[in-house]
């Protein structure tokens, strides 16, 4: 195996154990920095891949500028000490990220390798015509979420200001 190939596994292992942190995390501020370093995972695992503008955006977008979000607005959040309401979004949560999982998961079947299936060149065409035409549902999905986000933070930082 190639320094390349082991990099992958260990940042791909990296991303996982993650992920994991953020579902268990109790605190959000360290959820929040646990995605931190799933983001510099998921853009380090594009880097041994030769994608290189796919990972300096991944850490510039993501890392950056929603991470910063993040930071700023979790701590004047105001967190639920009702276990009821906790066990209620707990389950919303999980119900929706297996739907997710699976629709992310459902081309896979057809064709699944460790290895990457693009061409070897690389370029930012062959990435586009892979995500686009196998992979459109979740990319519709992702920006819905995005989308719903945005909104999301938009309506909370109005309403802060409207109570000042």
């Amino acid at each position: 195996m190639s320094v390349s190939g082991f990099l992958f596994y260990i940042f791909s292992a990296g991303a996982v154990l993650g992920s994991l942190y953020i579902l268990s995390a109790k605190n959000p501020m360290k959820a929040a920095f646990s995605m931190l370093f799933v983001f510099l995972c998921t853009g380090l695992i594009y880097l041994t891949q030769g994608l290189f503008f796919t990972a300096a955006a991944q850490i510039i977008i993501y890392a950056g500028a929603v991470m910063s979000l993040f930071v700023v607005a979790l701590p004047s959040m105001v967190f639920s000490k009702n276990p009821e309401k906790k066990r209620l979004l707990f389950s919303a949560a999980a119900i929706s990220s297996a739907v997710l999982l699976f629709y992310a998961l459902f081309p896979s079947k057809e064709d699944f390798a460790l290895v990457s299936y693009l061409p070897s060149s690389h370029t930012i065409k062959d990435l586009a015509l892979v995500l686009f035409n196998s992979y459109w549902l979740q990319i519709e999905i992702i920006s819905i979420i995005l989308f719903a986000a945005a909104a999301a933070a938009y309506l909370f930082i109005s309403v802060k200001k409207e109570a000042k």
